[in-house]
C-alpha cells in the first residue's frame, strides 16, 4: 500500500494517481530515484557532519563557515570524472566499428566450401519421325449404269361365273306330344270318428266310434298333350355368281442396272521416315566454391573449381 504525498489518502500498491485528489502517486523506483537524486545534491558539514546543500554557505546546525574552495574543487573533480568516463566510451566505441567491419570481412571473404547443385544443359540431339506425304494414282472402281428393258409378269384378274348348289334351309312345324306333369286330385277315405252315447237322462255315457266319409287333395302326375315348334333343315338347290381369278402374263417396261468398271483419280497417302534436330535438356551435376556461412559465391576460390 503507498501513501499519497498530497491528502495522505491510502493507494493500492502500482496505482498512478491518488483516487481521492489525482494527484500523481510515486512508485518505489520513484522514490529510490528522487533520494539517490537528493543524495548526489547534499554534502556533508566538516564540523558536525550535518547533510547540508552543495550551494549552503553555512551550516544550519552549528553555524560553521563552508569554504567555497572547496565545494568549487569538488564540482571540478566532479566535471574531471564525468569528462573520463565519456573519453572511455568514445575511445570504445571508435574501435567497435573498425573491429566489427574487419571480422565480416574475414567471415565473408576468407572461409569456402564445395556444394553439388543441378543445372539444366540444353543440347541438340536427332529425332526420327514419320510424315504422310500425299501423292495422285488412277483407282479403279465399278458404276452402276441404267438401261431400258421389258419384262413379262403375271397379273391375278377377277372374273363372274354362275354356280348352282345346295343349301339346307331351316323350316318350323309343330309336334304334338304327351307329356305328364304334377296334379292335386280329391280323393275320398274312411275315419273312425268318436262320439259320447248316453243313457238314463245322460248319467251314463260311453265313447263310440263311427265311419266318416271325408276328402282330400293328393298330388300325382297327369299326362297332358302339349304341342311345340320344332324347326328342321330341308335342302334347297339355288344359284350364285361367284367371283374367281386367273392370272394372266403381261409384259411392262422396267429400268435395269449393269455394272461397268471404270477409273478416277485418287489421292492417297504414304508414310516417309524423315529426321529433324530437336533442342533438349538434360541435367548435368555441378560444383561450387561458396561462403561457407551465407552460402553464396567465393570471392577468393581456393580449391581450383571453375
Amino acid at each position: 500500500m503507498g501513501f499519497c504525498t498530497k491528502c495522505g489518502e491510502e493507494n493500492q500498491e502500482g496505482k498512478k494517481y491518488c483516487r481521492s485528489c489525482g494527484h500523481e502517486l510515486k512508485t518505489k523506483q520513484t522514490l529510490q530515484t528522487d533520494n539517490k537524486e537528493k543524495s548526489q545534491l547534499l554534502k556533508n558539514c566538516p564540523d558536525c557532519n550535518a547533510k547540508l546543500a552543495k550551494k549552503a554557505k553555512f551550516c544550519h546546525e552549528c553555524g560553521h563557515v563552508l569554504q567555497e574552495t572547496n565545494i568549487l574543487a569538488e564540482h571540478e573533480q566532479n566535471k574531471k570524472m564525468t569528462r573520463n568516463e565519456e573519453h572511455k566510451k568514445t575511445k570504445s566505441s571508435e574501435w567497435t566499428l573498425p573491429i566489427t567491419l574487419l571480422l565480416t570481412a574475414l567471415a565473408i571473404l576468407f572461409p569456402t566450401k564445395v556444394i553439388s547443385y543441378q543445372v539444366e544443359v540444353p543440347y541438340t540431339d536427332i529425332e526420327t519421325y514419320n510424315i504422310q506425304v500425299p501423292y495422285e494414282d488412277l483407282e479403279e472402281y465399278n458404276e452402276r449404269v441404267p438401261y431400258q428393258t421389258t419384262e413379262e409378269y403375271t397379273e391375278t384378274v377377277p372374273y363372274k361365273e354362275e354356280q348352282t348348289h345346295v343349301e339346307l334351309e331351316s323350316r318350323t312345324k309343330q309336334l304334338t306330344y304327351v307329356e305328364e306333369e304334377p296334379c292335386t286330385v280329391e280323393e275320398k277315405y274312411s275315419e273312425l270318428e268318436p262320439y259320447e252315447d248316453c243313457a238314463f237322462l245322460g248319467l251314463y255315457c260311453t265313447t263310440q266310434y263311427k265311419k266318416v266319409t271325408k276328402t282330400r287333395n293328393v298330388q300325382k302326375t297327369c299326362p297332358t298333350t302339349k304341342t311345340k315348334d320344332v324347326s328342321e333343315d330341308v335342302p334347297v338347290a339355288k344359284t350364285s355368281t361367284v367371283t374367281k381369278y386367273k392370272d394372266v402374263v403381261k409384259t411392262k417396261p422396267v429400268t435395269k442396272y449393269r455394272d461397268e468398271t471404270r477409273y478416277r483419280k485418287v489421292t492417297k497417302t504414304r508414310i516417309e521416315t524423315r529426321q529433324r534436330e530437336i533442342p533438349k535438356k538434360r541435367m548435368e551435376t555441378r560444383k561450387k566454391e561458396v561462403n561457407w556461412l551465407f552460402n553464396f559465391d567465393a570471392i577468393i576460390k581456393y580449391h581450383g573449381l571453375s
